[in-house]
């Protein structure tokens, strides 16, 4: 008795088929990070530049469901990373690229605060080491 996509998979969904910076083909780079930024209210706090969320662990936790939730209606994609402290990363597992942005990402050490590996290191990586590609 399902209906339908929920509220946080619509927006996973729509994250996934838009179209890249400059019109290029469609990358899955979405981590549970970003639907819980982009899906739940933050509320200010004094002294701080951005807000803290009204309920952070529970929203983090819908994120994951929901991400887990959309790997299972769309078998395309996969789940990488989420253990310990290190993000879940959604990728799609028929683009070389997308994989490779979520191998990188998900086995980083951590390189500063909020950085993380783009588009375009993924494909710079995937061109210098073709052979180190894996699905799991």
């Amino acid at each position: 008795m399902s209906r339908g996509l929920g509220r946080l998979e619509q927006f996973i969904l729509q994250k996934v088929t838009e179209p890249g910076f400059r019109g290029e083909i469609p990358t899955a780079h979405v981590s549970a990070w970003n639907v819980m930024v982009d899906c739940f209210p933050q509320t200010a706090v004094p002294g701080m530049m951005s807000g803290r969320f009204v309920n952070e662990k529970a929203a983090r936790k819908a994120a994951v469901r929901a991400m887990h939730s959309f790997v299972r209606k769309f078998p395309q994609y996969g789940l990488m990373g989420g253990k310990g402290r290190s993000k879940l990363y959604l990728y799609d597992r028929t683009d070389p690229i997308s994989v490779r942005w979520a191998q990188l990402n998900s086995g980083r050490k951590k390189r500063g605060h909020g950085s993380f590996f783009s588009r375009a290191e993924a494909i710079r990586h995937l061109a210098e080491h073709p052979d180190e590609l894996s699905t799991t």
